[in-house]
This record gives C-alpha cells, sequence and structure tokens, in this order.
C-alpha cells in the first residue's frame, strides 16, 4: 500500500505543477478578458447602432419592423433625429435584456410607449400613418393588441429562468456523470497497456506511467499541451499507471464537483494469473484478489457520480 501511495503521490506531483488548477483558472479568465470580453462588447454596442441607424434612417425602421408595416417616429410625427435614436436603443437593451420589462409601460400608457419610447419621446406606428396624423391620434384605452403575451413573456420567463437555476444541481451532476463515463472510455488505453506488459511477465508493481491527458499518444509535449487553459473545455483528466493501478486525475477543466478528485480502476488477479479490473468502490470478482486489498481509499469520486458497476455493493 506504501509503494502505491508513493508512486501514485510522485507521479501526480510532476502533472500537478503542469495541471495547477489555480492557474488554469486564472488563465481561462485571462482569456475571456483579453479574448470573449472584447468581443460581447463589441457585439452589444454594434447591435445598438444597428437600431438607431435604422430608425433614424428614412426608412425609420430596423429591416425587421418595417417587414410587419411599422416604423418609429416622434410623438410629432417627424423622423427621429440621431440623438433620440440612440437614446432609444441605448435604453431598449436592457431593458428587453431584464425579461421584457422596458417593455411593460406599454400596457397601460396612452400612446402605447415603452418605457424607452417614453425616454426617447417616440411612439411606434403602422408604417402608412400619414405624419400628420400621428399628433392627432386617439389615445387607445384596454388592452392593447399583443398585451396578452407581453405579460405572458413577463411573468413566464423568470419562472423558466427560476426553473433553470433549480435544476442547475441536478444538469451538473449530469454533466459530471457524463464526465466520469468519458474518462473511463478513455482509461481503457491505459488498462490495455497494463494487460499487455503482464501478459509479457512483468508484474504488476512494476508497471508505471506518468500523467499525462488521455487517450494516450506518443506526443512529446503532451503535458506541456494538457496544461494550455482552453475556455469552456480542455483537458477535464489526466491518467497514469501506478504499480499496475490506472488512475484518473479531474483537472480544474473538468466539472466543479470532480476538480481535485480521483478514480482508481484496480487490477485483480486469480490463481491462475487470469486479470479482471475493479473500477472504483466495486467488489472485487469472486475468485480474485485485487491489487492492492484496501483498493477503495484510492477513489474520491462522490459515489452518486460513479456509473454503477463502479459504486460499492
Amino acid at each position: 500500500t506504501d509503494h502505491v501511495r508513493a508512486a501514485l503521490r510522485d507521479a501526480f506531483d510532476d502533472a500537478g505543477r503542469a495541471l495547477d488548477p489555480a492557474a488554469i483558472q486564472e488563465a481561462k479568465l485571462a482569456t475571456f478578458q483579453q479574448e470573449l470580453l472584447p468581443g460581447t462588447l463589441g457585439t452589444a454596442v454594434a447591435g445598438v447602432l444597428y437600431r438607431a441607424i435604422y430608425e433614424a434612417s428614412p426608412w425609420q425602421a430596423t429591416p425587421g419592423r418595417r417587414a410587419l408595416s411599422l416604423k418609429v417616429c416622434t410623438v410629432d410625427g417627424a423622423r427621429l433625429g440621431p440623438a433620440a435614436a440612440l437614446t432609444r436603443a441605448l435604453v431598449r437593451a436592457p431593458g428587453m435584456l431584464l425579461f421584457g420589462l422596458g417593455a411593460l409601460p406599454f400596457l397601460w400608457t396612452p400612446r402605447r410607449q415603452a418605457l424607452h419610447d417614453r425616454l426617447a419621446g417616440s411612439v411606434v406606428v403602422l408604417e402608412r400613418v400619414p405624419p400628420e396624423v400621428v399628433p392627432a391620434a386617439a389615445p387607445e384605452s384596454g388592452l392593447p393588441r399583443g398585451g396578452w403575451i407581453l405579460i405572458l413573456h413577463v411573468v413566464t420567463t423568470p419562472l423558466f429562468a427560476l426553473g433553470i437555476w433549480a435544476a442547475g444541481p441536478s444538469i451538473e451532476a449530469w454533466s459530471a456523470r457524463e464526465q466520469v463515463q468519458l474518462a473511463l472510455l478513455d482509461a481503457e488505453t491505459l488498462q490495455d497497456t497494463v494487460v499487455e506488459r503482464y501478459d509479457e511477465g512483468e508484474a504488476l508493481e512494476a508497471i508505471h506511467e506518468a500523467p499525462f491527458p488521455v487517450p494516450a499518444g506518443d506526443d512529446a509535449d503532451k503535458l506541456e499541451k494538457a496544461a494550455e487553459p482552453i475556455l469552456f473545455g480542455g483537458v477535464q483528466h489526466v491518467g497514469s499507471i501506478a504499480a499496475g493501478v490506472v488512475h484518473l486525475d479531474f483537472t480544474a477543466g473538468a466539472s466543479p464537483r470532480l476538480r481535485g478528485q480521483h478514480l482508481a480502476l484496480v487490477p485483480a488477479v486469480a490463481g491462475d494469473g487470469a486479470l479482471e479490473w475493479i473500477c472504483g468502490h466495486a467488489e472485487a470478482p469472486r475468485g480474485f484478489e485485487p491489487q492492492p486489498t484496501d483498493y477503495r481509499g484510492l477513489t474520491t469520486v462522490p459515489e452518486d457520480l460513479l456509473p454503477a458497476y463502479c459504486r460499492a455493493p
């Protein structure tokens, strides 16, 4: 047992320096700030300018609104100026992102103006309405057309978001289980290595492989590649062999519940030399002796994230 733990500790110490979770997370944040954040802000600015330019143009509408035969104008029927169009677009963006709350005043204002219309002094009318008719248009009463749809949207969208939030732990657990299954599939390469060397007459205690990203490869720089931070993914697990035991170490790229956890695949030998594998906390097959006998302490992955054949009986 001490030999196995020492071999495992030495093997993962070397990989740990290359796969330091804190360093990877810091690099991921830097990647987001340097690459994704400017792009996201650029997209938001482009969206605001797109709406402002079209609504201040002779069309007085974006292509989508024009397809519905609608236009945006001032309460006096004139075309919006650049400043008013920009104000409308800037106020509309956050108001619509917040579950459409910015559109709620549309339900009770006489001119059916949303918050961005009120602040920009604009109204939305049919394209065929002449400018001189807009100021004299009679205020509407009652629930406007589409009002129930807006109410339904404002009520159901937060409920949907709340449902997604409540389902978060279940979704996270499902994702973690999928990552465990993928790791086990990748570990088959390492298991084959152990079996081949064992069949050639090598003792299990002498079979070792330093940690590397699985599946196995012949790249000389595989550890260096494993340390490269990749946003929304990257290396989720690394594999190693220590005294014939296949170890899977989940890195910073894995699900939060798996980060820093280990899963062991332990060889068990029968009296005639046949070899079977034991996953995690599972029971050894009858007639087979696990190597080592206290193998269950090697796996730290939570029981509920393991497949059934890796759990304790």
